[in-house]
């Protein structure tokens, strides 16, 4: 039975009007991501609070309950799991307070305590929004984010302009981290101070007393900071560590030193699709753990007749590579998606000549390709509908109407491509850039074919995961 087939079926057997469909018939519609995270119903857009604490992954994200989208209405929808790839989604944790929505934000550990907000013996975790229209506000959880409680207080940043409600003037998206050299809290969010946008950086002891500490301009909504090793071309990490801080388009490489950030290379772009927004990265990874993930929501989707609307990207580790040319930002699949492979196809040492190569795949895909160039002027792959070709003339790699640069070391180029239901993600070169954007394979359409053109290309090797659904196999509900 056809997905759609599906859903109709089992909603017509959840009874009348009114009636709950079966959370199996949820995950089921034709137009459901299978391993992006989507929510049960209405809209999402923003992730937000992304932490790691006690064994789980919390994800937060921007939520209208309902259809169609009410900004007003907006929540912290939540939901848990434990790899990454296995979502359980929760009630909302928070809401409108007072006619004001609570938009973007973050969330930490406060395991020392220095908000005074702990109840009992477990650490508690401390969101820092938008009360859209009133400042930056918290709210807390003593029982491992399972219910919230706004502090009495609020908002605890107040700034010119948060009563405008005015995107281009009313700070928002506060993002929180510790210092640990400096023995603080550092806040940072969008901010317009004098007319020029940017970052603006305060510094604080409590979480409830905010001191400003600077102003970077040149950035937009949804920042991000945090540090990361440096690792030369042949793969290995030094000692060097750099600072990434980054807004909803674009990153900067440079140091900090809990007041100021100084960039050492010019903004970048994070990815050359039209689809990648309003990226975070998880805080609290275990030391054991060490990486640095991230999430985005992947907009401009369109899902008629779905109880959803909107998805989140799949979650990438972050790693800062040294290309000789500058040191620059790297983003992957995290590898827990080897979790959901149900079957694999490799083949190595495939000629490019004459006829396009073509065979058969599932709906759900990792695709991986090392072409070795051979002096072509294009090579690439068409995968379920979707046509992938590097311009060796123009240096990019396209997809649509989006392109991206690529530079093959020593001749060769490398893709990889995750295929879900409705989105495609590209990653050039392990990384080094990407596309992200809404797409809808045919649905009849289960080929992939490489083609080239000129000289003498073949491919190195091919990797074909056939995935199965997330949805299948739900998050443990340890809770």
């Amino acid at each position: 039975m056809n997905p759609l087939a599906f859903f109709l079926a089992a909603a017509a057997a959840g009874g009348g009007a009114g009636s709950r469909p079966a959370e199996t018939a949820l995950y089921c519609e034709a137009l459901r991501p299978q391993f992006h995270f989507s929510a049960r119903r209405g809209w999402i857009n923003d992730p937000v609070g992304l932490l790691c604490h006690d064994g789980e992954y919390h994800l937060f994200f921007q939520h209208t309950p309902t259809l169609p989208r009410s900004m007003g209405k907006t929540y912290w929808g939540h939901a848990v799991g434990t790899d990454l790839v296995h979502w359980k989604q929760l009630d909302d944790a928070f809401g409108p307070r007072d006619g004001c929505p609570a938009f973007s934000g973050s969330a930490v550990v406060d395991a020392n305590n220095t908000a005074g907000l702990q109840t009992g013996t477990r650490k508690p975790l401390v969101a820092i929004y938008t009360a859209w229209g009133k400042g930056q506000a918290l709210a807390y959880s003593n029982d491992r984010g399972h219910t919230w409680s706004q502090y009495e207080n609020n908002p605890v940043l107040a700034l010119p302009g948060d009563e405008l409600r005015s995107f281009p003037l009313s700070a928002r998206d506060p993002k929180v981290l510790w210092h640990e050299p400096t023995r603080k809290w550092v806040l940072l969010l969008y901010q317009n101070v004098g007319g020029k946008g940017g970052f603006g950086f305060f510094g604080s002891k409590d979480l409830k007393t905010w001191t400003p500490l600077g102003h970077l301009p040149g950035f937009y909504v949804c920042p991000d900071l945090f540090e990361l090793p440096v690792t030369n071309p042949n793969g290995r990490s030094g000692q060097a560590k750099r600072w990434v801080i980054m807004d909803w388009a674009k990153y900067a490489v440079g140091r900090f030193d809990g007041n100021t950030f100084t960039p050492e290379t010019k903004p970048v772009r994070l990815d050359y699709g039209p689809g990648y927004s309003a990226n975070q990265t998880w805080n609290n990874m275990p030391p054991t753990d060490g990486r640095r993930v991230q999430i985005a929501w992947l907009r401009y989707g369109k899902y008629p007749g779905m109880p959803f609307d909107q998805q989140l990207t799949f979650p990438c580790e972050l790693s800062l590579r040294d290309l000789g040319d500058g040191v620059r930002l790297a983003r992957r699949p995290v590898g827990e998606i080897s979790k959901l492979y149900a079957r694999t196809d490799r083949r190595t040492n495939l000629p490019l000549t004459g006829k396009p190569l073509s065979m058969p795949v599932g709906e759900l895909l990792d695709v991986s390709v090392e072409f070795d160039l051979g002096g072509a002027d294009e090579v690439g792959l068409a995968v379920r509908g979707a046509r992938i070709a590097y311009d060796a003339k123009a240096g990019l790699v396209r997809f649509g109407q989006s392109a991206a640069p690529a530079s093959p070391a020593d001749g060769k180029l490398t893709l990889r491509i995750l295929l879900d239901r409705t989105s495609i993600e590209i990653f050039i070169n392990d990384g080094q850039a990407t596309i992200t954007q809404f797409f809808t394979p045919a649905a009849a359409d289960r080929t992939l074919e490489l083609f080239a053109r000129g000289g003498k290309p073949k491919v190195r090797e091919l990797v074909v995961h056939e995935l199965r659904s997330a949805w299948r196999e739900p998050a443990a509900d340890r809770r």
